[in-house]
């Protein structure tokens, strides 16, 4: 501007000398005061461009940012990223039960009786004893604490028990064959035949063996296989399992019953006292208890590493002190593969932070779901729409864009995820369950709530070495600028203009007034906006000639009719049209 003076100012001068050179007088200007004043007292300048287009993309100057940028389509986004690498692994320990004591034998007496007197040695008689029953064995087990879970249903196993059964002497004398001997195991054990004598069978829970020989012993093994907690197979309080829920413990508590049944008795030469004796005995093997798997309910321990964003890598439009960035529709997006039997949840807490510790916004998003054994994608959005496709669960937090509103230096990012333990699922234990891949991409078309103030600074300088050091304006000349600015920007944009010197400091005695905002575009279509800007100087101190440039802000500023407009980096553009720069008041040059 202050060139077109300059050349107007030395036009006017070439036009006085010629005048002057008209006559032949001759004059000693050795003493003439040359401080001339050029001009009317309204000097419009010639302006060599009336049209002056800005994109966007040359006011919000994005640069290098990664985290700004723009999409095929000229559209800006904002989007960061991280990764967790760091996952505890995720397991429940095997159940170990151990022996409460040893098993405890319990013979079963045969109620034989007394011969009648004078039968001979080797009679066979009828047996009138009735049935036999007894519980021939007990056992207990119990397991450490098991602090994560939370209750049993069935648990998976591999343990081998051998039971022995035997006769006394006195019962091999007096009985040679049982007929019927039937070894019932607990009803809640599951069980597969390892290895028994030939003339036993299995009937569900029970092993049979018919016509036993007194002399032989009846062997079987078994692998148990499964533990079940189910209420009916849990027939008394000594033959029992369970879970004790306050003690974390599980209670097993075991018998095995004989039941036998003999058709006669032979009298040997013993002692004739009811054969007191006469005794089906056993010995009971099991191995310690290593329950491998189970169908409950379980709390694993799962511990996911904290993690952060650093926002270092803004352009300067969304960095001022005065910014805040209302983001209409930012979104976080979590993605993450379980390998857990389960489903669960997860609870993130995002905190916004700068470098010193300062905390600015916390926010506490609960209850997302994340699903059991497959491939998650969850979604964060301020509002219910745009959901991404493909999306297993997402939650609507309307307060999401406080997180970013005043710009924190990191945001750092807290999960705590539970498992489901509401319902019953089959985990096995002592296995390391993954759940990898967790990532979070915070993200969001560059569109602003009806909050939102975004501000751009730059300067327009370099005009003091194009002005004279001897020309000045006169005490009440002022500059005035005016033009139509066309904007189909979905922002409304404040210019404030401060006049600056050579050294970029503000003069402060030189004043800069814009007379109104430029309105910006609802729907896209050109807003045309007639603006006014006067440079003058303050209560006449100062001069405009230490103007060596301008400092201007823009604001671009949402409302409720512009919120949620995309910006685009081609499509929206500034044009100022019939561009005209007029002095009020007169130049002032010292030729002396």
């Amino acid at each position: 501007m202050k060139s077109i003076v300059k050349t107007f100012a030395f036009c006017l001068l070439a036009g006085a000398w010629g005048v002057v050179g008209c006559t032949d007088d001759k004059y000693d200007l050795g003493d003439l005061d040359m401080t001339m004043g050029l001009g009317s007292d309204q000097l419009q300048l010639p302006v060599k461009n009336s049209v002056k287009d800005i994109l966007l993309d040359d006011i919000l100057d994005i640069g290098d940012s990664e985290s700004v940028t723009t999409d095929e389509n000229g559209n800006y986004k904002y989007e960061q990223s991280s990764i967790i690498d760091d996952v505890t692994d995720i397991k429940v320990e095997k159940i170990s039960l151990a022996k409460a004591g040893d098993p405890i034998e319990n013979p079963v007496i045969l109620t034989v009786g007394a011969f009648p007197d004078g039968t001979p040695e080797g009679t066979e008689v009828p047996y009138t004893g009735g049935d036999i029953e007894g519980q021939i064995e007990t056992f207990d087990y119990i397991s450490d604490e098991q602090a994560q879970v939370i209750d049993l249903r069935s648990g998976e196993l591999d343990g081998e028990m051998a039971l022995t059964v035997y006769f006394s002497s006195k019962l091999r004398a007096v009985v040679e064959t049982i007929d019927e001997m039937s070894i019932e195991l607990p009803q809640y054990m599951d069980f597969e035949v390892i290895d028994k004598s030939d003339n036993a069978v299995r009937q569900g829970n029970v092993i049979k063996f018919t016509n036993q020989n007194t002399d032989n012993q009846a062997v079987v093994k078994i692998n148990v296989t499964k533990l079940d907690f189910a209420a009916d197979k849990n027939t008394s309080a000594d033959n029992s399992i369970k879970f004790d829920t306050d003690k974390k413990i599980v209670e097993m508590h075991g018998k095995v019953n004989v039941f036998a049944k003999i058709s006669k008795t032979k009298k040997r030469t013993i002692a004739d006292d009811g054969y007191p004796d006469a005794a089906i005995r056993s010995t009971l093997v099991i191995d310690d208890i290593m329950v491998n798997s189970a169908l409950g309910k379980f709390d694993p321990d799962i511990t996911i590493e904290d993690s952060k964003i650093e926002l270092n890598d803004l352009p300067d439009f969304l960095t001022d002190d005065d910014v805040v960035v209302d983001l209409y529709n930012p979104q976080i997006i979590f993605t993450a593969t379980s390998r857990l039997p389960m489903p669960g949840t997860i609870n993130v807490t995002l905190e916004a932070k700068m470098n010193d510790g300062t905390v600015i916004k916390t926010i506490e998003v609960d209850g997302i779901k994340v699903l059991q054994e497959g491939d998650n994608k969850v979604c964060l959005s301020r509002l219910e729409q745009d959901i991404p496709s493909g999306c297993t669960d997402y939650k609507v937090v309307p307060n999401l864009s406080e997180i970013i509103e005043k710009v924190p230096d990191v945001i750092e990012v807290r999960i705590a995820a539970k498992a489901d333990a509401s319902q019953d699922y089959t985990l096995e234990f002592g296995r390391n369950y993954s759940l990898t891949g967790i990532e979070y991409s915070i993200l969001a078309p560059l569109a602003f709530g009806d909050k939102a103030r975004v501000i751009y600074n730059d300067y327009v300088d370099g005009w003091a070495e194009d002005m004279p050091d001897d020309m000045d304006f006169e005490k009440d000349a002022y500059i005035e600028v005016t033009a139509n600015m066309d904007s189909n920007v979905p922002m409304n944009l404040t210019m404030k203009v401060k006049a600056v010197d050579v050294d970029k400091n503000e003069i402060e005695n030189v004043v800069c007034q814009v007379d109104k905002d430029i309105a910006g575009s609802a729907d896209g279509n050109i807003v045309t906006t007639p603006i006014r800007i006067l440079i003058k100087r303050n209560n006449n101190v100062g001069s405009l000639t230490d103007v060596d440039g301008i400092h201007f802000t823009l604001e671009a500023a949402s409302n409720d009719t512009l919120k949620g407009k995309t910006l685009n980096a081609t499509e929206n553009k500034l044009t100022a049209r019939d561009i005209t720069v007029t002095i009020h008041g007169r130049v002032i040059a010292d030729f002396n």
